[in-house]
């Protein structure tokens, strides 16, 4: 009994402490420009992410939701769907931005 109890408590422990990554690479030249990011509750901004430069966001899920990437590229938004965040989970993605309007989604 004393076994699952300690089981108990430090599976209650893992699951609050699900903290999930985001890693935004510019792998251009072009500045990206009004980049906003919604995943699992909250919605981050970035006025400018210059040619090679990348950001990395950590948080801990406040509800279920899926990620969205909108950027301004040359004058042109572009969007992007990915994954799925939830609170009792961890999930870990880069997003690299390339000069050609691409957003590639890599996700570990």
């Amino acid at each position: 009994m004393k076994n699952f109890i300690s089981i108990a408590i430090a599976t209650v422990m893992l699951v609050g402490c699900a903290k999930n990554e985001i890693n935004l690479v510019n792998s251009g030249t072009i500045d990206w420009q009004q980049i906003e990011i919604k995943a699992g509750g909250y919605q981050l901004k970035i006025d400018c992410l210059e040619g090679g430069e990348s950001k990395r966001f950590r948080f801990k899920s406040k509800k279920e939701s899926g990620g969205l990437i909108v950027g301004n590229l040359n004058g042109k938004a572009i969007t992007r769907e990915f994954g799925y965040f939830t609170p009792n989970l961890s999930a870990n993605f880069e997003i690299i931005l390339d000069d050609d309007e691409g957003i590639e989604i890599k996700e570990y």
